[in-house]
């Protein structure tokens, strides 16, 4: 009869102490927002939303985002580190550029990194926490400063993939410095302060961006950049165009590579991404640079070595349609990232269709010759 009260003892005296480590613990939300991958998704019923507390403080910034930043419509927005206030910024971005008829694609740090959707983005901003930190106690006054990235999907002038883009607007990466401080207007919970702080740094991101106007061409502009076939138009051109050629392949996985962005335009489509600062660790040990890990496996993938574009590496690769059409894949590689690309088989072909589209009245047609005035990969004598 002793021994059979042990085990209860025992039980009883673990659930105490559970308990107690539950009352001592921190208040639920105190360390910020949860943020998962995926597109952002607004949340219909209100007993799931979360109100932004009102704050009493200022929010300024410091540098200038990329020229065309206000007509970017699908968005990839990624965290350099976990810190709550890095977190409630990126889910606040989001779910405020959702509203405004964007698609926001969240890519929080995690352990286990997911492949990004392969959706064409235009642009993508890395959020990253420099100063400030919540109190420890209860919700109440903050000063923090926040930097944001801002980097359009393009290649690099001269690299062989962009001859193939349409008329992109020029613009490179800039970061910009965002100060917050403030004390919440009366007595608030953590989720609440949270939402009222990533509001306020929403804010003024998109003011320094232009602020976008409610986007209603997101979707159009996604059947627009589809590899469409010769004679066809409208959405069905997309599906035509990938049994034909494919899908686009996947990035290089992600335990090697971060922060990748996907680009498609009608005559070549890819990706770009940073190589992970994260060591790889072999099964010997060993450990070597990302970079080091994705040459290994480029190698061991039967890809061929390419000329250098200058301080870049460069492999490549061929892949075959359907009807047996070669489509030409590459991959270089810099210091510190990667640009993966697809040219599309006879794009000659498709100009010309363009053109006798454009003569019969097609205004989708004449709006991608005007796109490709100057594309370099398009013969002169064809334009």
């Amino acid at each position: 009869m002793r021994n059979s009260l042990l085990p209860v003892i025992l039980l009883v005296l673990t659930t105490a102490f559970a308990w107690w480590l539950i009352r001592g613990g921190a208040e639920r939300g105190a360390g910020g927002p949860n943020v998962l991958p995926g597109i952002v998704r607004p949340l219909v019923k209100s007993s799931q939303q979360t109100t932004a507390a009102q704050l009493q403080g200022s929010t300024t910034h410091s540098g200038v985002a990329p020229a065309d930043a206000a007509e970017w419509r699908v968005i990839l927005i990624a965290g350099d580190d976990t810190h709550p206030f890095t977190n409630a910024a990126i889910l606040a971005l989001g779910e405020e550029l959702t509203r405004r008829g964007c698609v926001a694609v969240l890519y929080p740090v995690l352990r286990d990194r997911p492949e990004p959707l392969p959706l064409s983005f235009d642009g993508v901003v890395r959020v990253a926490h420099v100063s400030g930190e919540p109190p420890a106690d209860h919700p109440g006054a903050v000063s923090c400063v926040l930097a944001i990235t801002l980097t359009p999907v393009r290649v690099p002038p001269d690299h062989p993939a962009a001859r193939w883009f349409p008329d992109l607007l020029a613009s490179s990466p800039t970061t910009v410095q965002v100060t917050h401080g403030s004390s919440p207007v009366g007595s608030t919970s953590w989720p609440h302060w949270y939402a009222g702080i990533g509001k306020a740094f929403a804010t003024e991101i998109l003011a320094t961006c232009g602020t976008p106007e409610a986007a209603t061409d997101t979707i159009e502009r996604l059947h627009r950049t589809a590899w469409t076939l010769p004679g066809l138009a409208g959405p069905e051109a997309a599906d035509a165009a990938a049994n034909l050629y494919g899908r686009i392949p996947s990035p290089p996985q992600a335990d090697v590579v971060e922060h990748v962005v996907s680009f498609q335009h009608p005559f070549v489509r890819g990706w770009v991404g940073d190589f992970s600062p994260v060591p790889v660790t072999a099964r010997d040990l060993s450990t070597h640079t990302t970079r080091e890990e994705l040459l290994h496996r480029l190698e061991r993938g039967g890809w061929n070595k390419a000329p250098d574009l200058g301080d870049n590496l460069v492999y490549s690769k061929d892949d075959h349609a359907t009807d047996g059409t070669e489509i030409h894949r590459s991959i270089s590689m810099s210091a510190t990232g990667f640009v993966e690309w697809q040219e599309r088989p006879s794009p000659t072909k498709l100009w010309q269709a363009w053109v006798a589209a454009a003569a019969a009245g097609d205004a989708g047609a004449k709006t991608q010759l005007g796109r490709h005035r100057t594309t370099a990969g398009i013969p002169a004598d064809f334009k």
